[in-house]
């Protein structure tokens, strides 16, 4: 009458020839070797299974334990790829970081923006008065279309900042801002230096797009 059991290990039902009583075999499931009883266990309870550790019969491996003295292994990629998408958090400290730059813009040229109005309004004043000869005027007429023009542009680059908008046109808002102090108002040449530096940084460029 052939013999039946349970493997040792993964408590597979196993069955041999009474003759190999006394014998080990090895398991065709896990082939781990058990040893055959003496007769047939086929009518007591299944055994519980063996447990390496609580979470019950886990496979061993042979890790090597881990070295409680060596370096934490640290992650080289930047921060907003660390985890395989831009992290939020970064993103709205680089809103953070434009906020005041395009402020500083915005107020800084929309006071040369009234200064060239002012000139503006002041040479058409003239002419119609009839005080000022039109070679006269000419000036008057180009300085304050060119920082009309160049304010209202520095102007949409501060408001494309805060609104974390428009790159391009913050970028070139910041130079123009530059230039304009430089032909005629120095007020804004230091907002027109922060803001593109701001805008060259690595971390802006990356998240401001």
């Amino acid at each position: 009458m052939p013999i039946e059991f349970f493997c040792e290990h993964c408590q597979s039902k196993l069955r041999t020839p009474d003759e190999t009583a006394g014998k080990r075999v090895r398991c065709p499931q896990c082939g781990n070797i058990s040893s055959i009883p003496l007769e047939s266990s086929s009518s007591t309870t299944t055994p519980e299974p063996k447990k390496d550790s609580v979470f019950g019969n886990q496979p061993t491996t042979n890790q090597p334990a881990a070295n409680p003295y060596s370096s934490p292994v640290v992650d080289s990629r930047p921060a907003q790829f660390a985890s395989g998408f831009p992290s939020y958090s970064n993103r709205e400290s680089i809103k953070s970081r434009l906020l005041g730059p395009g402020i500083a813009l915005i107020v800084a040229d929309s006071i040369t923006l009234l200064g060239g109005l002012i000139i503006l309004f002041g040479a058409f004043m003239g002419l119609g008065n009839g005080r000022q000869p039109i070679e006269e005027a000419i000036v008057p007429f180009a300085v304050s279309f060119y920082v009309i023009v160049l304010s209202s542009v520095s102007v949409a680059g501060g408001i494309g900042m805060v609104s974390f908008k428009n790159p391009r046109l913050a970028f070139v808002g910041s130079i123009t801002s530059i230039l304009n102090g430089v032909c005629c108002c120095v007020l804004p040449i230091p907002f027109g230096i922060w803001a593109l530096v701001v805008l060259m940084d690595h971390d802006v460029r990356n998240h401001y797009t």
